[in-house]
């Protein structure tokens, strides 16, 4: 089966010579790693625009404080030049500017937010807060860095450049007898964030009907199984018409074994919900693009 989606007219076609604002709302970039994104954009034919943070930076771990980040972020949004919001890197820290973004003035133009992981918490917000679709993608640095191979790559090149209009990815159902017609917008990212959005403005079902997209990296499997049950019992499946797993990497338990098919399968037998085995969406080498906040198709092979 293939999951498909049309891009919308709407979305940007970036061309040589166009700006892309850079974002950095959770973990700081190492030395260099700014100068490698620059040159990367660059060499893409894009002017990579950034905004300096007015103060030094003094966080343990944060790009700089929520001050300055939502700052950043909110700069994007007024900034006519650029259609484009591209995050550097993930980590953590997202959700920390959250609140004060949605008591602030709704963006008015729409703007391609880019990036995954901890990016997340924007996707939510994005979709279901200002209702704009998102591209659920490798971050700057993951591919500046050479940890992103060359397929991803182009496919993230090829939306941002409007060459695609369909994109298509493979699933596999992984529950037959449940059948599903017509899919709602996709929502989701990594199970983490998806699961610290409960109770929050920006929680993934706050708005009707929807399927919902997964994935992790480094977690073992009791503690997927503990967010997976939390999302249960909050009764956020109630609304989630459709599941779609992605890539997880499973840490081994302290016995060294390993549980996360298990886990998979007797929570998607308890949940009674179709679901589909959707690979190489995640923290591999191979991170496919794929839009959020868009209602898919389906097709049969």
């Amino acid at each position: 089966m293939q999951l498909s989606f049309e891009i919308p007219d709407y979305w940007p076609k970036l061309i040589k010579g166009d700006d892309i604002s850079l974002i950095s709302p959770s973990f700081a970039l190492k030395p260099g790693e700014i100068a490698s994104i620059k040159d990367l954009l660059t060499d893409w034919g894009l002017r990579p625009q950034i905004f300096p943070c007015k103060t030094p930076n003094h966080e343990a771990f944060l790009a700089n404080s929520d001050e300055e980040r939502l700052s950043e972020l909110q700069k994007t949004f007024s900034c006519d030049n650029s259609k484009v919001i591209a995050a550097n890197r993930g980590g953590y820290g997202a959700a920390r500017i959250l609140n004060d973004l949605l008591e602030g003035k709704k963006p008015q133009k729409f703007k391609l937010l880019c990036g995954f992981s901890d990016i997340t918490s924007l996707h939510l917000a994005f979709n279901n807060c200002f209702k704009f679709s998102t591209l659920h993608c490798p971050v700057l640095k993951d591919i500046a860095n050479g940890r992103i191979n060359n397929k991803s790559i182009q496919l993230f090149k090829d939306i941002l450049f409007g060459k695609i209009k369909i994109l298509s990815y493979e699933v596999r159902p992984l529950n037959p007898a449940l059948k599903i017609v017509n899919l709602p917008k996709l929502l989701g990212g990594n199970l983490s964030l998806i699961q610290t959005s409960i109770g929050t403005k920006w929680q993934i079902n706050n708005n009707g009907e929807y399927a919902m997209l997964i994935e992790d990296v480094d977690e073992e499997a009791y503690k997927i199984d503990r967010m997976l049950n939390h999302l249960k019992n909050a009764n956020i499946f109630n609304n989630c018409r459709a599941i779609f797993i992605g890539d997880f990497t499973e840490k081994a338990d302290r016995n060294n074994q390993y549980h996360l098919n298990q886990i998979i399968n007797e929570f998607i037998s308890q949940i009674k919900i179709p679901a589909f085995e959707i690979r190489n969406i995640g923290h591999g080498a191979t991170n496919l693009s794929i839009p959020l906040g868009i209602a898919p198709t389906f097709k049969i092979l």
